[in-house]
Order: C-alpha cells, then structure tokens, then sequence
C-alpha cells in the first residue's frame, strides 16, 4: 500500500533560494520511489513461499521417484516464472477434492485452503457456485463438460464382416503366408523325395496345382488323394493337418465367443440410451462435482441416473477404479471429459461418448480476498493467448491407439497369440525338407554306386530329371474311366457315414409307445450327446402335443410340441442367467422376468419383445409403451415408485 504524504510549503524568496534545494531534492527523490513501486506493485507476488495444495490423478499430478510430474506440476512451473514467486508442493492428506459435510466442514484441498494450511490448490479442481462461496477461483485454464466412458463393443454398432472377425488382419496375412509356403513345400517334397517320383514313371502325382488342392482339403478337414508314400512327404502333410485342427479349433472357438458377446450387445451413444436400459452399469465418484450434478438436477434423464446409481450403490471411490471397471466391461463410468479422453487414449477398448452436458471448468483456488488471485488470473490468459495451455495439454494428453481400431479387432486373435502354432508348422516343413533331402542324396549314391559315376553327377542327374520331366513329356490326357474310382470312394464314404450315423442313434435310449416302428405316443428319450432329456407325447417320431425338454446344466422347457419344434403356450427357464420365460412361444403374449428381478408383460414376435408392453422392475418402477424386435420403440411413459411420471 502506498501512502502520499501532502506538505505545505512556505513561500521561496531569493535568499532561502539556496536554503530549500536539498528538501526539494528529497521531494523529487520520495516521489519517484512512489512510481516505481505503483508499477512493479502488479508485477510481484508475496517473497514468501506459497504451498501449494494438489491431489495425485493422472496426468494431472504423478510421482516419479520422490518428484512429482504432470501437467499441473508444469503449470504451476510456468505461473511461477512470470510472477517470480516461490513454491512448495505437497499432496493433499484426505484424498479429496473438497466437499462440504453436514456438519458444514470442508474436506480435501478446499478444506485446506480454508484453514490456512495451503495458500493455493492447483488440481482439476471444478469450478462450482457452492465453492466460490468458500473460496475465490481464478479464471478457468481448461474447459470441460461430463461424459461417460464404456467398452466400444457397447458403445456403437460396427459393420464388420463377422466371419473374419475372430482374427485379425495380421493373423490372415499369417495364414496366407502359411497356406502359400505349405503348398510349395509339399510340391519340393515330392519332386525331391524319390518315393514320390520316379524317372521311369509317366504321371506325377503331386503337380503344384494338385500340391495346394492337397492342404485345402486338409483344412476342410476332408482330405483329398493320393496321400503322400515317403517319409518327408508324410512328415510335412501331418505338420499341415495339425496346424489345420487347432486353427480350426481356434476360430470356431474365438467365433463362438464374439457371437455370445453380440447377443448381449447393447447400443449407448448418450445419456438417454444410459438411462434407458439395466444391462449396462454405471456410476461416478462418490462425493464429487460430477454426483452433485445429477443429484442436483432438474433433468428427468439426470434425476433418473442419480436414482439409479444411489439405488444400485454403483459409486466409485476414485476415478482409477471407475476406468478399471469400463475395462472389465459392463459398466460405463461417468465423469469429467479430459479424464476420460487420457483413459480412451491410452485404452484402445474404451472409447468416450461424444456427448457433453453440464460444461465446467479447471481453475486454482484461493483463500477469499486474495491478492495472488488477480495475478494468477492475468498469467493464465497470457499463458493461453500464447498456446503454452495448448501444448501441455497435447503433452500430457497422448493418444496411442490407431485410428480404426476397434473392439472386435481387440478381441480377434492376432500372430503373437498363436506364435508356437506358426513355429510348429514351420519346424515341420523345414524338417520335411531336410529329410527329402537326404532321401535324394541316398538314392543318389546308390545309382553313382551302381552305375560307377561319381555322386555329383548322379545327383545333377536326378535334380535335372525331377524340374524338367514336365517340359519333355506331354501331359497324360485324362480319360473318363479316371474319375470312376474317385466316384467309387466318394459313394464309399457317403455310406460309411450313414452306419456311424445309424450306430450313433442306436446310443440314444427310448422308453415309451411306439407305432410302425416309430416313437409314437407317450415316451421318454435320451439323445446321444445325453445333454437333452425328452419325456412327454411323440407323432411319427417326432415331438408332438405337451411335454418337458431338460438340459443336463438345470435348463429346461415345459409346454407345447408341434412337429418337432416348441411352439405354442409353455415355460422356459434357463439355468445359467437364472431367467424365466412364461407364454406363447415365436408370437404371442407372454411373461418374461430375469435374474434381477426385471419383469416384462407383454406382446413378443419371433422370441423378441415386439408391440405393447409393460416391465416391472425390481425397484417397483414401471415403463409401459411399445418394442419393436428387442428394442424400445416411440413414447413410454415412467411410472416411479414414489408416483412420478416421465415420459421417455
């Protein structure tokens, strides 16, 4: 503060002229120090050091040994290079941002700023009004609005062509490469080996054509002859048929999860969709600004979140937790957009919702009437005029995922996951070829032997003959008797698979009424797998009229039969998700209620919820409008337990 002192001065006559000129030096002197501290007075800070308050959150605040690091740490670095000031960080104690008890008390860095403990907090700390009564905030150095964060496999619908989707691009590529290095191999194999080709002979079994149509069949699990007679040439086949079963067992196995998992698949693209739906879980940070919000608002949709989140006890303790549960899956956290934007960054299977509500801002605070607040206010602005926000957001905010990368290619199989498969099938082709090899230097050295030449030549010979036999002789044209043994095995094993077929059944046991040698009438059959249990009224051997079909995991089916399919009234109860399902069956009325207590009255097409409709769910809340396939269709009206209505 700057004091003018005002002095009256008696009038100069010439001979005091001399005398009063050292006081109005001093004058001139006092006046100037005056400006010079106005000027510099806007410019400095308090000399003493400041602590600082900040709460650990990435990348906001993180350790790096004993040092903290984090775009708040070089915020705080560049405020204190333009205002000149000194600081001391240290961790908030509690863990939190600041909350106001019921007792009135403040908890985390507000709190601390209140008591004197910490002359600023700088954190992601949001502005709100109940805080700005307790505090004064300096303008904002980041916007943000409230989002939700959820695996991408519910977030949106992707067309994707879902017979590739068990591996990835770079697995197919694999089996190309597989597929293409097989086929030559197999062909080397039999020009090489001397078992499968000799000199005197006219045909060659094993062309390159016939080499690839070879392992097609392998991976068709058919086979296709003739079959290879030298060892080598086993050898490499047998490598082939391995690696074609356990792929085969790997892609049917990987397809079979994914179409699991899209049954269950649920579409979220905002707030509504969240709301509307119990599938997917979802809540926020206990005590936060973001809880307040929902707590707080007049929304009907927001009002409907908190009662959810409170009524299903789904807060989160910290944000850490939130993201660690959007990873598992079904679960959608809710919070600050920034936050989600660095775990959608980092996490290539989550992915952020675009739509932003309640806008909010970052800013530091503040004891109330402050000086350090007008200042800091002032750097803030510069520094975002000047870019240097823009760039520690680009630093601290990384995006590692690639662009189209989604959920299916997350869960697809990739190279490094079936590496010892590729391995395998490459051992065995290179020993396939050593060993023809070596089969051709043996049979070498026996005609140098027999024919006393030196082996070389022999083996020069026996290479030459081997790659050029199919430019000297014309090809054999094939005849029409040819294809009748390939016809003779095709009936064979047609037949073949009609006794194991026939031996099969005869596993299966049935006891009951039978007619024309037909299970006809009331009876009761075991299948073969004697996963399904049938007892009830049968019609030409099929079931027909009322009876129960048990499944050997508790699951089963009570009610109508109609020439082998359930059709009709009856009660289907599934033992794995607990669900129940009492009506008629493909369309109809009926009444289906889960494991959670949800229950649904109403008109279904197809097995799917399809017209008018009613669900009671656990809490007694009631939604009543129309379904068309599965889906909510058109207005519903919300009936909640306390007797509000809603229109969703």
């Amino acid at each position: 503060m700057v004091i003018f002192i005002v002095r009256k001065i008696p009038p100069v006559t010439f001979s005091s002229y001399f005398m009063t000129d050292a006081s109005i030096m001093e004058g001139y002197l006092a006046v100037c120090l005056c400006v010079t501290a106005l000027i510099s007075a806007p410019h400095t800070t308090s000399a003493k050091e400041l602590s600082i308050t900040t709460i650990k959150e990435d990348p906001y605040t993180m350790s790096r040994g004993s040092e903290l690091e984090g775009y708040c740490i070089d915020l705080i670095s560049k405020l204190s290079q333009k205002l000149g000031f000194t600081y001391k960080v240290h961790l908030v104690k509690d863990q939190r941002y600041g909350a106001r008890d019921a007792s009135g008390s403040w908890s985390g860095m507000i709190g601390e700023v209140m008591r004197g403990e910490a002359d600023l907090a700088v954190a992601p700390l949001t502005v709100t009004a109940t805080r700005e009564q307790v505090v004064d905030m300096t303008t904002p150095f980041m916007q943000t609005g409230l989002s939700f964060l959820l695996r991408k496999d519910m977030a949106h619908e992707e067309l994707n062509l879902g017979f590739l989707s068990p591996f990835s691009m770079e697995m197919w590529i694999g089996v190309l490469v597989a597929f293409l290095l097989t086929g030559i191999c197999v062909f080397l194999v039999a020009r090489i080996s001397p078992r499968e080709w000799e000199p005197e002979s006219e045909g060659q079994s094993f062309t390159l054509v016939h080499s690839f149509w070879y392992i097609t069949g392998a991976l068709t699990l058919q086979g296709a002859g003739p079959h290879p007679k030298s060892v080598s040439g086993r050898l490499v086949s047998a490598v082939w048929w391995v690696f074609a079963v356990l792929l085969l067992v790997f892609y049917f196995a990987n397809f079979s999860h994914m179409q699991h998992a899209d049954n269950k698949h649920v579409s979220i693209k905002n707030f509504e969709d969240l709301s509307h739906q119990d599938v997917i879980k979802y809540g926020t940070v206990e005590g936060g600004s973001s809880m307040s919000f929902f707590k707080n608002s007049n929304n009907p949709v927001f009002r409907r979140i908190y009662q959810h989140m409170e009524r299903g006890n789904t807060f989160v303790a910290t944000i850490e937790e939130g993201i660690t549960r959007a990873q598992e899956g079904n679960f959608a956290f809710i919070g600050e957009a920034v936050s989600l934007d660095l775990a959608a960054g980092r996490y290539c299977t989550l992915t952020r919702s675009e739509e932003l509500v309640a806008m909010r801002a970052y800013a530091i605070a503040a004891p109330v009437d402050s000086p350090l607040v007008k200042n800091l206010t002032v750097a803030i602005l510069q520094l975002s005029e000047g870019g240097e926000l823009t760039y520690l957001r680009d630093k601290w905010w990384p995006n590692n995922c690639r662009e189209g990368q989604d959920a299916h290619s997350a869960n697809a199989l990739g190279l490094q996951n079936l590496l010892g498969l590729f391995l395998l099938l490459g051992l065995g082709l290179a020993l396939g070829l050593l060993i023809a090899l070596l089969e051709l230097l043996y049979k070498a050295r026996s005609l140098a032997k027999d024919g006393k030449k030196s082996c070389c030549s022999a083996l020069s010979h026996r290479v030459s003959s081997a790659f050029q036999r199919r430019g000297r002789r014309a090809r054999p044209r094939r005849s029409q008797t040819r294809a009748r043994p390939e016809l003779q095995l095709l009936w064979i094993r047609v037949v073949m698979d009609a006794i194991k077929l026939k031996m099969e059944s005869k596993k299966a046991n049935y006891v009951g009424e039978v007619s024309n040698q037909k299970r006809h009438g009331y009876g009761k059959y075991v299948y073969p797998n004697s996963f399904f249990l049938y007892e009830g009224e049968w019609s030409m051997g099929r079931k027909h009229g009322l009876g129960k079909l048990m499944m050997r995991d508790g699951s089963f089916y009570e009610g109508e039969f109609i020439c082998g399919e359930i059709e009709g009234s009856g009660l289907r109860h599934w033992a794995k998700t607990g669900d129940s399902y009492s009506g008629e069956f493909k369309q109809g009325h009926g009444s289906l209620t889960d494991s959670d207590g949800h229950a649904y009255l109403g008109s279904f097409h197809r097995d799917k919820r399809h017209g008018e409709g009613r669900i009671e769910y656990s809490n007694g809340d009631q939604y009543e409008g129309s379904w068309v396939l599965d889906q909510k269709q058109g207005q519903g009206v919300l009936r909640c337990v306390d007797g509000s209505l809603y229109d969703a």
